[in-house]
């Protein structure tokens, strides 16, 4: 699937934040025990987690955690419909979290944010980055959340891995992103971000969220940067 132009929209100003932070190679905890949100089942069975709020214009905010842009999502739900959305990559990463907890207290969080749900899912069959699963997987939340067009957000890993998505998303009309390069060029995706996980991708140990981090990172270089035009 080709990567496409994005426009921006004219109901939020689109931030390109330049950092050099690095995300975490897992998912913070989440801060609360309460059950939130529902889910959907995507084409595979997967159960995607999801939140929504509000009416309007649409926003989808990538998250790593139920509790992450809830605040933000919560004060743009007065004039937006937002959703926030964990994509099953970082589901897998939390399952990790959960199966190397050593005590109740770091388990809790875990078991009940994926209590009962399906996300059974083996990335080792996928030679590249997921794209077309993924994209897929964010039609079938933002349909389930009553969305059609939306903004694409999220903030630091999740901020990349928006501005990775979007371009791939007919449904996708811009960017709300903060604390990441995302207009970087091909030398500082090689670089900068994809050298750093090589090392780790000879561990033999090495987790499934970590080698697609590192399958992410080889894609996103291979796409052009993204430029801001009028919509076609």
């Amino acid at each position: 699937m080709p990567s496409r132009q994005l426009a921006p929209v004219a109901v939020l100003t689109i931030l390109a934040v330049q950092a050099a932070a690095c995300e975490p190679d897992q998912p913070p905890s989440p801060v609360q025990l309460e059950s939130r949100g529902t889910t959907v089942e995507a084409e595979d069975g997967f159960d995607l987690w999801f939140d929504a709020w509000g009416e309007g214009p649409a926003i989808i905010l990538l998250a790593r955690h139920p509790d992450e842009n809830r605040a933000l999502a919560e004060a743009l739900s007065h004039g937006y419909r937002v959703v926030i959305h964990e994509p099953r990559v970082i589901t897998l990463g939390q399952r990790g979290l959960l199966a190397e907890a050593t005590d109740e207290a770091e388990r809790a969080p875990w078991e009940a944010h994926l209590a009962g749900r399906q996300t059974d899912w083996d990335p080792s069959d996928y030679e590249d980055y997921p794209v077309k699963l993924v994209t897929s997987d964010l039609h079938r939340v933002a349909d389930a959340a009553g969305v059609d067009e939306f903004v694409l957000g999220g903030y630091s890993g999740t901020a990349r891995l928006a501005a990775f998505m979007a371009p791939y998303s007919e449904r996708a009309v811009g960017l709300l992103v903060g604390g990441y390069h995302i207009i970087g060029n091909k030398d500082y995706w090689l670089g900068y971000v994809a050298a750093g996980y090589a090392a780790q991708m000879n561990d033999p140990n090495v987790s499934e969220f970590t080698r697609l981090a590192s399958r992410l990172s080889r894609q996103q270089a291979s796409i052009r940067p993204l430029r801001w035009c009028g919509r076609r």
